[in-house]
Formats: C-alpha cells, sequence, structure tokens
C-alpha cells in the first residue's frame, strides 16, 4: 500500500503523481466520449468504413454484423439527449383477470438513461465494454394515477390506471392494487403487478423489437430477454442492457431529507427543494422474503442520485470513479462491493466533510475515507439510503464478502491504479501527456507495473486478486477496426487542421451517399 505523504512508487512518479495522471485519464476519456462531435464524427467513420448499419438521430448508418462491433458502435450511439426517446407504444396485452386490471391504456411515456451511464462513472476498458457496467435504461409507464386513499370513481378517466397503495413490512417496499370499477362485484383486490408487466415488455419487444422508435439503437439489437432484479435484462451475445420498468410516484417520504441538518451547506437549500419536488420511481421488484415479492414494488431515487451526484465536489466525484475501477480490476466484474454502496458513501461523505476539508487531505486519503466508511457500515450491519434513512441498504449484501474485497482493494489499491494508469496510457485515448509515462509498448508497460520486484509482486496479484497475466493481457489486448475508428476520431477532435480537413472530406461525399 501506498504511504500518505506519497513515497515513490514506478520509476520518478510518486503515489500522489499516480493519481493526478490516472484523474486527469479518466476526466480526459469520459469528456471526449461524452461530445456530441465525438458521437457524429464516429458515425460517419463508421459509414465511410462500410461495417454494417445502425441508426443515429433519424440517420441511418453503417452497423457492424460482427457483434463486438456492433457493441461499440451501440456504446457510442447512445447520447442522453436523444437515446430511447419513444412515446405511444402500447405495451402489449395479455387476458385480464378482470376488467378492473385491464391495462389497454399503459404505454411506454418515456425513457432515460440511469445510473453510472448518465453520470459517466461507468468503468469501460476495451475488449466486452458491458462486462463491467451495464446500461441502465429507465422505461417509465403510464398513464398511472397513485393515492393511498382512492376509492371506487364513477368518473375517473378510461385512458388512466388507477392503483392503491399499501406499505409491506420491508421499508422501501409496496404493494400496488387497481382501484375496482363501481360495476364490479370483487372483494379481493387485483395487485397492480411488476412482475406480470415485465413479462408483457418481454412479450412486446419479442414482437416487434421496437421497430416503432427510431432512437432505440441498443434495443433494437437485442434479443434474449431474463429477469434480474427490477430489470428485463437483454442480450445479444455481448451486447447488454438492463431496462427497468419503473412508475413516478411523487409522494415520496422526504420529510427526514428536507428537515436533515446539513452543517456544510451541501445539498444546497435550492437543490433540497428541486429533489423534494422530483417524484421518485417505483421498479417492479420485491422484497427477498416476502411471499407476495412478484407483485411489490421498491422505490427508486435514481434521478435524485443524478441531481446530487452532479453538486458533489470534485475531488469526491473522482474517489467513486477511481474506486470503481480499482475495485473492477482488484475484485473483478462480480465484485461484492457495488457500485451504489460506493455512490451511497460518497454522498453521505459529502454531507460530513467541507469541501475545503476534502481538498486539504491527500487524494490517497480521501479513498480510504470511502472505504472506512463502506466498511464501518458493514461493521454496523447498516448502511441508509441517503434519501430515506429507514431503508438499509446492506439488508440483502453478503456482509462477509463484503469486508474481504474492501480490505483486498486497500491492500491492492496502489497497485491497482498503477495497472489502470498503464492501460489507459495503452489505449492513449484520454488526451494525457507525461514524459514520465512508459510508451505503448507491452514489456515498458509492464516493467512500469512492477518495476524490478516484477516477480514476486506478480504472483501475490495473481493468488489475490483479479489481476492476473491472463486478465491483464485482455485490458491489453489489440483493438478492434471500430475502435481504431475511435482512435482516429478522437485524434481528429484535438486537431483543428486534420478536423477541417476531415469535415471538408465527408461534405463533399455526403451528396453520394445521402
Amino acid at each position: 500500500m501506498p504511504s500518505k505523504d506519497g513515497q515513490k512508487s514506478s520509476g520518478s512518479l510518486t503515489t500522489a503523481d499516480l493519481y493526478q495522471i490516472l484523474r486527469a485519464q479518466l476526466r480526459g476519456r469520459n469528456q471526449k466520449l461524452k461530445q456530441r462531435g465525438f458521437h457524429e464524427l464516429l458515425a460517419e467513420e463508421v459509414a465511410v468504413s462500410k461495417i454494417g448499419e445502425f441508426y443515429y438521430g433519424e440517420k441511418l448508418f453503417a452497423r457492424p454484423e460482427d457483434p463486438k462491433l456492433r457493441a461499440l458502435a451501440d456504446r457510442y450511439d447512445m447520447i442522453p439527449e436523444q437515446a430511447f426517446r419513444m412515446t405511444g407504444g402500447p405495451v402489449e396485452t395479455m387476458k385480464n383477470p378482470c376488467r378492473c386490471a385491464d391495462l389497454t391504456c399503459l404505454q411506454i411515456q418515456g425513457a432515460h438513461l440511469s445510473g453510472s451511464a448518465l453520470e459517466g462513472s461507468d468503468v469501460t476498458f476495451n475488449g466486452n465494454p458491458f462486462e463491467w457496467s451495464d446500461i441502465d435504461v429507465m422505461l417509465q409507464l403510464g398513464p398511472v394515477e397513485i393515492d393511498k386513499d382512492m376509492k371506487r370513481n364513477p368518473t375517473r378517466s378510461p385512458d388512466t390506471i388507477y392503483v392503491t397503495k399499501t406499505s409491506v413490512p420491508q421499508k422501501g417496499f409496496f404493494l400496488l392494487h387497481h382501484v375496482p370499477l363501481p360495476s364490479c362485484s370483487r372483494h379481493d383486490p387485483i395487485p397492480f403487478s411488476g412482475h406480470r408487466l415485465k413479462k408483457r415488455l418481454i412479450n412486446t419487444m419479442k414482437m416487434n423489437g421496437f421497430k416503432d422508435f427510431r432512437h432505440t439503437t441498443n434495443v433494437r439489437s437485442l434479443q434474449n430477454f431474463t429477469f434480474e432484479g427490477p430489470s428485463v435484462a437483454s442480450t445479444d451475445q455481448i451486447t447488454s442492457a438492463d431496462m427497468v420498468i419503473c412508475i413516478s410516484f411523487p409522494h415520496w417520504p422526504s420529510q427526514e431529507f428536507c428537515s436533515r441538518k446539513r452543517h456544510h451547506k451541501h445539498p444546497g437549500g435550492e437543490l433540497v427543494r428541486l429533489l423534494r419536488k422530483t417524484p421518485a420511481l417505483l421498479v417492479p421488484v420485491g422484497s427477498a422474503d416476502s411471499s407476495t415479492k412478484l407483485h411489490e414494488w421498491r422505490l427508486s431515487f435514481s434521478r435524485h442520485e443524478y441531481l446530487v451526484y452532479r453538486a458533489l465536489p470534485r475531488v469526491l466525484k473522482d474517489c467513486l470513479i477511481v474506486l470503481k475501477y480499482a475495485n473492477a480490476v482488484v475484485n473483478g466484474p462480480k465484485a461484492a462491493i457495488k457500485g451504489f454502496l460506493l455512490k451511497t458513501s460518497v454522498l453521505w461523505l459529502a454531507e460530513l466533510h467541507s469541501e475545503d476539508e476534502l481538498n486539504r487531505k491527500n487524494f490517497h486519503e480521501c479513498l480510504l475515507m470511502v472505504l472506512d466508511f463502506v466498511y464501518s457500515s458493514v461493521e454496523k450491519r447498516r448502511m441508509a439510503c441517503y434519501f430515506w434513512t429507514e431503508i438499509n441498504l446492506l439488508g440483502r449484501c453478503k456482509l462477509d464478502d463484503l469486508k474481504k474485497d474492501v480490505d483486498r482493494l486497500k491492500k491492492h489499491l496502489e497497485d491497482a491504479v498503477r495497472n489502470i494508469v498503464a492501460v489507459f496510457t495503452r489505449y492513449d485515448d484520454s488526451g494525457v501527456r507525461d514524459p514520465r509515462l512508459p510508451s505503448r509498448n507491452y514489456d515498458d508497460l509492464r516493467k512500469f507495473m512492477f518495476g524490478n520486484d516484477a516477480t514476486a509482486r506478480r504472483g501475490e496479484q495473481d493468488s489475490e486478486t483479479w489481476m492476473t497475466e491472463e486478465n491483464m493481457r485482455k485490458l491489453f489486448s489489440s483493438r478492434a477496426p471500430l475502435s481504431t475508428l475511435h482512435d482516429k476520431v478522437l485524434r481528429t477532435l484535438s486537431s483543428p487542421d486534420k478536423l477541417k480537413r476531415c469535415q471538408e472530406a465527408r461534405k463533399a461525399n455526403r451528396a453520394e451517399r445521402w
């Protein structure tokens, strides 16, 4: 482990230098991959190279036939402002137990990216980009009106589904029931079942693959559907997206969150008021031990998390993404430490420590502070949900595995950072240049990672972490054709003269192609 004062760790690079370079690399990659110009230019380059076909906006571009290339094309094609813009798509109906439970009017009213893909905190390496961070797509269904005390209403609209909400013993979970029609003689309420809706969504996708939606690039190519928690996981060989049905829940229990004393004024009063007005979401997943788990819905604060994440101090944003990458290479893609636990820890620490206090610490101390928060929560067997403290986020976690993963990540944190810096140096797509970094040659990078004590350190990493020789070679592997185009696009964007020549050449050929 590195020392807190930043002892030398790789040639002339100290631990502090490594952290500084990695933070710059992550920012550089994230900024470039989010640029609209990057997506547009990449789409043009893929079209020129004639690799299959895919949609970008209203244009049909080349989509790779190879599934790995298609996965990369889909990945870079997704822009939050345009991805999955769907309206008016009716959810397929099946035989209903009663007219009260008719879902004919139910529609996919809209969709948005959620989680790490939206925040820019997702883990992306070469090879399979979805092995690490899935794309989360929230599909909001409606019109659905929720009211705890709603009775039979003879004047209700036939184009709206009316349901009542009742709590279950597990905090954060609810049962929804259809409000009966005035003419209905049934006495047992009919569940507005999340499991039933997920089955309907799968039937809809199997029937038409969302052909009517021009912006659903990632969903159109997906074919294999399975239930995973609240989501319908859809995969086509290596392409992966988690589609989560949700309904709006305007009256979330916000009193404790809004009245909480915040000595360091984070989040600020204006943001707190915005969060209070922002509806939460209900997603279809039940409590593990509940007899009604197939019909239950869980409260989701994904919208609120994104708003607070954007307001976090820069150092805590960097802590989150560095720890997610380090956790990935130390503990592997199936680590017990999940991104939502790291994110919740960071949100709490932003309240407990002022930005000035955080900036006075060295970065390694900040990383350990986040991991210590996770570890202490595990020892208490409780991590409170940031937006509703009565919810315990550790209720369904394997605590012993969590402890082991935290200890392992602390022990190998510097090794992980050095390896990730080497991987990004190999990719050469962050815009970071430092004369102390090695060349992109694999042997030079390997020496950079392990120094003169390569054999001993290699053996320790092979036996204790995911960072085996085989796995690291995968991350260093040669790039696919579309990935080469990705490099070309980034270099073009960074060179004004080259960009101008490229734009002129595309303009000359556009009339012929379109």
